[in-house]
């Protein structure tokens, strides 16, 4: 079958998708992310519909990309964050808990991937949740990394995957209070997290 073709090539189509992925968000913050339209965004943008769709393929996939460009910039802030969190693990692991979950409760994106206002959407926190997974996992693990060189890698590895895990069930499940599960993640990850830096 043959591959889609995309009408602009190298750091041109890096360009277009950046220029698409910052209109959706800013066109959903407007009018809600249940009555987003590629229309609006394709207006936004300057570009038609027909090539929006060439280069995205459908709604869900676009929002895909906005999801893990937010991503990216709330692991960026959460870095800048437990830069001024101090050396005590199990307190930097509560103060990681309570910057995700309260910025994932106060996000309207998360609220609409939660509700299924659109159909698919739930699957990118659920089951389809391994890029967002990863990407923590990566971000916190290169984080303690950088403050502790010799710590293993592998097993700082462990506890991210373990705690980025929990963030995202926690995301998809909001159904306590932001402090007592910070609190109660923070009691099982940093104990762990600990006793891997002491070692290194």
């Amino acid at each position: 079958m043959a591959q889609r073709q995309h009408r602009f090539p190298g750091v041109t189509r890096h360009l277009l998708r950046e220029a698409v992925i910052d209109a959706t968000a800013e066109v959903a913050d407007r009018s809600g992310w249940e009555s987003l339209r590629m229309g609006d965004v394709a207006v936004a943008v300057g570009i038609s519909r027909q090539t929006l769709y060439a280069e995205f393929g459908s709604k869900p996939a676009l929002i895909r990309a906005v999801v893990l460009r937010r991503t990216d910039l709330l692991l960026g802030a959460l870095s800048d964050v437990l830069a001024d969190a101090g050396g005590d693990e199990q307190e930097a692991v509560r103060t990681c808990c309570r910057f995700v979950l309260n910025a994932a409760r106060d996000d309207p994106m998360v609220t609409c991937l939660l509700t299924g206002a659109e159909s698919g959407l739930l699957d990118l926190v659920t089951t389809d949740s391994a890029p967002i997974i990863d990407r923590a996992t990566a971000a916190l693990t290169g984080h303690v990394l950088r403050r502790r060189p010799s710590a293993d890698p592998r097993r700082v590895a462990v506890a991210a995957d373990a705690l980025a895990r929990l963030l995202v069930s926690h995301v998809v499940l909001p159904d306590r209070d932001v402090d007592t599960v910070a609190g109660e993640i923070a009691e099982l990850v940093g104990p762990y997290l600990r006793e891997v830096l002491s070692t290194g």
